[in-house]
């Protein structure tokens, strides 16, 4: 998979950010089905404290000590003043320099430079701007590239054991035993092939597949991280393999 630069990141941070404040003004009542008990006002207050957390994980280096009351009580101007402070945070470094992240939480967890943020935030708020399009009734889909970049940094970041019962890896919830998939985007990036085991996924299978899911790479991105069913994909193999996924994957 071909990598996406750190200039691409930004940008994708900078327009999904900006777009999910201008969704949610005017709809803070409204229930998000693809994140169940939220709200529009509830799931804004999670983006507005994204944006806190990473930059403090950066700055600090380490698990941040954060003082919440930073935030600002105005969800909106939280999160248009968050993006700004996060995109000036990662301006102002090497995207190279190693840095903490989550994944040192795990025992044997790798270190990772910045670059790690860069693909995190833009990954969690593409998601996140679809499930506020979508909680007002008029989603668009994720950029190819940036969907098939997700769909790798689920299986590749997500996807190990942790060991930790209160965080499990999609690996452990799908508790695999050598099962293939193949997912087929239809609109130019590559396809992705792995093959399920118990503590991990293996990338760039060559196994037969034991199902194939193909469509539009937004629609993958949104099926592996449980926003969209299996129905809304062409399936061909062993169906039951993608309803089983969206029945354990949850993180």
């Amino acid at each position: 998979m071909a990598d996406i630069d750190a200039s691409t990141y930004l940008e994708h941070i900078k327009r999904d950010g900006l777009r999910i404040p201008d969704v949610a003004e005017g709809n803070f009542e409204k229930a998000v089905p693809t994140c169940p008990g939220n709200t529009v006002e509830s799931l804004l207050m999670h983006t507005g404290t994204l944006y806190v957390f990473w930059s403090e994980a950066i700055r600090q280096d380490r698990r941040p000590q954060i003082d919440w009351s930073v935030l600002n009580s105005d969800l909106l101007a939280a999160n248009r003043q968050g993006v700004a402070s996060f995109l000036e945070c990662l301006q102002s470094r090497d995207p190279d320099e190693v840095v903490w992240t989550w994944a040192q939480l795990v025992p044997g967890g790798p270190k990772n430079t910045l670059r790690f943020w860069y693909r995190r935030a833009a990954q969690e708020l593409s998601v996140h701007r679809w499930d506020f399009e979508n909680a007002v009734g008029a989603p668009s889909g994720i950029d190819p590239e940036l969907a098939m970049d997700g769909v790798d940094e689920l299986l590749v970041a997500f996807g190990p054991a942790t060991g930790m019962e209160a965080y499990r890896g999609a690996s452990e919830r799908f508790a695999g035993d050598g099962e293939t998939f193949k997912l087929e985007p239809t609109d130019g990036p590559d396809p992705i092939t792995f093959t399920a085991r118990p503590d991990r996924f293996e990338l760039n299978s060559s196994a037969e597949p034991n199902v194939t899911a193909r469509g539009a790479a937004s629609d993958l991105l949104l099926f592996v991280w449980g926003r969209v069913p299996p129905s809304a994909l062409e399936v061909s193999g062993d169906a039951s393999l993608l309803q089983r996924w969206q029945e354990r994957v949850k993180i």
